[in-house]
């Protein structure tokens, strides 16, 4: 897929690291990963990395051009300049800090979807589409699962005297891959109907996007 490089010298930056599927992986796959580098979701690493997400969401959504680019500009600058000033101190500490990325991980997920079913062939962008999406519903998840516990505290057992964030993020892969691990166990009616949409959600996607990916070999391989 060719890609236009944009004229804004931040979206041109992000061009040369490739497609903004690959761009939006990278970044994803950073915040995965943050654990290991730091335990403190407020520290320098995390909020660079977190920088780096909300760039390329920009860039996913400019490369579809959306109606409301605007609007999902602002959203991404006011998370960017809460994840900062969080960093210096200044933060909710409540589950309003994180409605804005849940809305921005939401719209994430719509346009990798997108960039997987605009693609009549099956190549790299495809891939990593089908796999940012996955991360995406899981990442959406660990945070409603962490705005209930912040919401009303005593929804799990085994995970301590609170959730953590990293902690429910955990939870909702583990959930959503149907690992059952038993470490942390939903104990509240809410939490179970959680787990349950969790669960549901995974595994449809996974059995939608297998037969999408594979109908697209198939058609392309037709047409050879």
């Amino acid at each position: 897929m060719k890609i236009k490089k944009p004229n804004h010298p931040v979206l041109h930056l992000y061009a040369h690291v490739g497609t903004p599927q690959l761009v939006m992986f990278i970044a994803l796959f950073l915040v995965l990963i943050l654990p290991v580098f730091t335990s403190d979701r407020y520290s320098l690493i995390s909020t660079v990395f977190d920088s780096f997400y909300l760039g390329a969401v920009f860039y996913l959504a400019k490369s579809h051009n959306p109606r409301h680019l605007r609007l999902i500009g602002l959203f991404v600058v006011i998370a960017f300049v809460d994840s900062w000033t969080s960093y210096f101190g200044f933060k909710l500490g409540n589950e309003y800090d994180f409605i804005i990325p849940l809305i921005l991980l939401l719209l994430s997920f719509i346009y990798v979807s997108k960039s997987l079913l605009k693609n009549n062939e099956v190549d790299i962008d495809t891939v990593i589409s089908a796999i940012s999406g996955y991360i995406l519903i899981g990442l959406s998840f660990g945070i409603l699962f962490y705005i209930l516990e912040v919401s009303i505290s005593g929804n799990y057992s085994g995970a301590g005297s609170d959730l953590t964030y990293f902690g429910a993020i955990y939870f909702s892969f583990v959930t959503m891959s149907t690992l059952g691990y038993g470490d942390i166990l939903p104990i509240s009616e809410a939490a179970r109907s959680l787990v349950i949409i969790t669960t549901l959600v995974g595994q449809f996607y996974m059995a939608i996007i297998v037969g999408i990916i594979v109908g697209k070999f198939i058609s392309s391989r037709k047409n050879e």
